[in-house]
């Protein structure tokens, strides 16, 4: 009896303690208690493993959770409610859906029935991660199991399926809440609202508006999500009829109510409406409280509501005249001596920058300064941003220095854009200063990588583009064969064939296989080293792999028979390229060019003016190079008058004469003298 009675008070004060641990959220505490109570080989019931679980809530300790579920299995005690509650907790907390879902499962099979709080957390959490499709199998799994049904775990569903913008499943699912015998509420409906909106039916969201009022009456989140759905679906007038409405029952709108009427007004060009709303707006506010201009809901007034405004006018106006009536609006706050903060300035310069006045945004920052007011990283990225989108580069560097005089360390963002828009210049020298203090840090994106690589490739630095390859290798880091063609095609141009061959030859030993730009790219390089057989060897080793030749290889192939002076070759090549079956592979303009040229340089001159007409047929432009081919061989061949009569032709196509063409008119003119 003594034993018994010893082993009962053991068991209670375990399980106080185990309570007080979950009272405290101390989940270290409870495992130990657990871990000491199977050590000792005493019995650990179901409520001190709920109550050891509970612990792991406050401090998201999701792996002490698994452990104490694995010693419940091997204990034997099986899985209750109440454990699955606090599970259910601890992973929406931890915003964690696949551990969500896994703990669904495991309560179907382990027949424990699924809790509507469980059920509740797991849609809500769910429609959040855009998973709607796994909150109606939740909701089916309840039907199935005769589960007790409850509203709210409906309420979420509609809420994750609304989220998606999947009208059709929240009606399913208002239609299956009926039949379960419970009545939908103003919650339910505004998931429908919000469906509607996102889906561009404001006559649904109508008519599930008349259904709520037969049970309860609409509070303004319902209005508001009801002039969304009109708004989003361009119907201002319809907006209209619902904000009358909401008036006359009485419901005050909110902040949001406001900005979606102004949305509804910039759909239908109606400035004075959305002027107007705005006014009214601003009164509210100011006679909710009247020390807005000390208070902190000043830096929300001036930094939501503000932009909601200048996006309205942005969308009713033009874009001069939406920066003519923000420049209004600033004006209108000072003289309301609404003092403007940061958050504000931010907003009104991304809308300079979506307007595309680089200009503007340099002034405001200008503005801000003279204002005393300091800007911060935000208000740089949307400089640097405006700056590289007008192509001003120069200026976003500027904007740098003058971000670090702010005593603002520049993002890894902002080092990225700025790196790339100097690769795409081929401003080689200044990007790889950068791309040396990016690394330092280890900020340097991919997209960033390969612009440097086509950069240094392209300015003639093939050697520094291997570096900074090997470079990445050395990190782990598997590259396209893109990288490698750039890397090719620079080496074949410096005249340094074995280098590229080198290249060529180590793609597949780094875990690449060379595509079709690999092969086209040491092609041209054949090309430059003037070797046509090489470069077709290459060729039929390409399509032997099966990969088939696009336009573009079939061009840098006919380019190596021109510079090797393997007429016969291309015109053979020419034919196969014509007959080719791939889909989008046709001969374009620069292949009529070539084979032009070639023609010419072999005699063939009927050829060569064939492919002209064909050109004019195929509608097809023509440049000086296409004419000063032919007429070149006209000239060589001893017929200048036919190339005098090319020149009156090219004068008709208002095609402007280049230094060559002027040449070849000087000979033709010697020889007819």
């Amino acid at each position: 009896a003594k034993t018994l009675q010893r082993e009962r008070i053991d068991m209670d004060v375990a399980r106080a303690t185990l309570r007080a641990c979950e009272w405290r959220g101390d989940d270290a505490g409870a495992h130990a208690q657990v871990a000491k109570m199977r050590r000792r080989g005493e019995k650990v019931d179901a409520e001190c493993y709920v109550r050891a679980i509970g612990s792991c809530v406050k401090p998201r300790n999701a792996a002490v959770a698994k452990t104490l579920q694995k010693w419940m299995r091997e204990d034997g005690v099986p899985l209750r409610a109440e454990a699955c509650r606090r599970l259910a907790a601890l992973h929406a907390r931890k915003n964690d859906d696949l551990e969500m879902m896994e703990l669904v499962k495991t309560m179907r099979e382990e027949r424990v029935g699924l809790e509507p709080t469980v059920a509740t957390r797991a849609c809500t959490l769910l429609g959040r991660k855009h998973r709607w499709i796994d909150g109606l199998h939740i909701m089916e799994w309840m039907e199935k199991d005769d589960a007790v049904m409850d509203l709210r775990a409906y309420n979420a569903a509609v809420d994750a399926c609304a989220r998606a913008g999947r009208l059709d499943a929240c009606l399913m699912l208002l239609l299956r809440l009926r039949e379960a015998g419970l009545k939908p509420d103003k919650y339910t409906y505004t998931g429908v609202f919000h469906a509607a909106a996102k889906a561009r039916c404001p006559e649904i969201a109508l008519e599930s508006l008349q259904q709520l009022k037969e049970n309860e009456l609409p509070d303004v989140h319902a209005y508001t999500a009801l002039v969304e759905a009109c708004g989003t679906a361009e119907d201002g007038r319809m907006a209209q009829e619902v904000w009358e409405e909401m008036k006359v029952a009485g419901v005050e709108p909110n902040s949001r109510t406001y900005a979606c009427m102004i949305q509804a007004c910039s759909t239908r060009a109606n400035v004075l409406q959305a002027v107007r709303y705005f006014r009214e707006w601003k009164d509210n506010l100011m006679m909710e409280d009247p020390e807005l201009k000390k208070g902190p809901k000043s830096r929300l007034w001036l930094g939501k509501s503000s932009n909601y405004v200048v996006s309205a006018f942005v969308g009713v106006l033009g874009k001069r005249q939406a920066l003519q009536a923000l420049q209004d609006l600033v004006t209108t706050l000072k003289e309301e001596k609404l003092v403007l903060d940061i958050v504000a300035y931010n907003h009104i310069m991304e809308v300079y920058s979506r307007c595309g006045d680089w200009k503007a945004c340099i002034s405001l920052l200008d503005t801000i300064e003279t204002y005393r007011q300091t800007p911060d990283s935000l208000t740089f990225e949307t400089l640097v941003k405006s700056c590289l989108k007008a192509g001003e580069v120069d200026s976003a560097l500027l904007m740098e220095k003058r971000m670090k005089k702010h005593g603002i360390q520049p993002s890894k963002k902002l080092y990225n854009w700025i790196t790339q828009a100097l690769c795409r210049e081929g401003r080689c020298t200044h990007a790889m200063q950068l791309y040396k203090v990016m690394m330092a840090q280890d900020w340097v994106e991919y997209r960033t990588f390969h612009d440097i690589i086509k950069a240094l490739a392209k300015g003639g630095f093939p050697y520094k583009a291997e570096e900074v390859i090997c470079m990445l290798r050395s990190k782990g880091m598997v590259l396209e064969p893109v990288s490698y063609a750039l890397l090719i095609e620079s080496f074949g141009k410096i005249g340094l064939f074995k280098e590229a061959l080198r290249i060529f030859d180590g793609i597949s030993d780094v875990g690449c296989q060379p595509d079709i730009a690999s092969y086209a790219a040491i092609i041209r390089a054949c090309g430059y080293a003037r070797d046509a057989w090489k470069a077709r060897s290459f060729f039929e080793d390409m399509q032997s792999k099966g990969l088939k030749p696009n336009t573009f290889t079939w061009n840098a192939m006919l380019t190596a028979c021109s510079r090797s002076n393997e007429y016969r070759m291309a015109a053979n090549l020419y034919k196969e390229f014509e007959t080719c079956s791939t889909p989008h592979t046709k001969p374009n303009f620069w292949t009529y060019n070539l084979m032009i040229n070639i023609y010419g340089k072999g005699g063939r001159l009927e050829e060569a003016r064939a492919l002209l007409h064909l050109m004019e047929n195929q509608g097809l432009p023509f440049d000086a190079a296409t004419f000063n081919a032919l007429m070149n061989a006209y000239v060589v061949h001893g017929r200048p008058e036919e190339a005098k009569n090319l020149f009156e032709m090219m004068s008709r196509r208002d095609i402007a004469p280049t230094a060559p063409t002027r040449t070849i008119m000087e000979r033709a003119d010697r020889m007819l003298e």
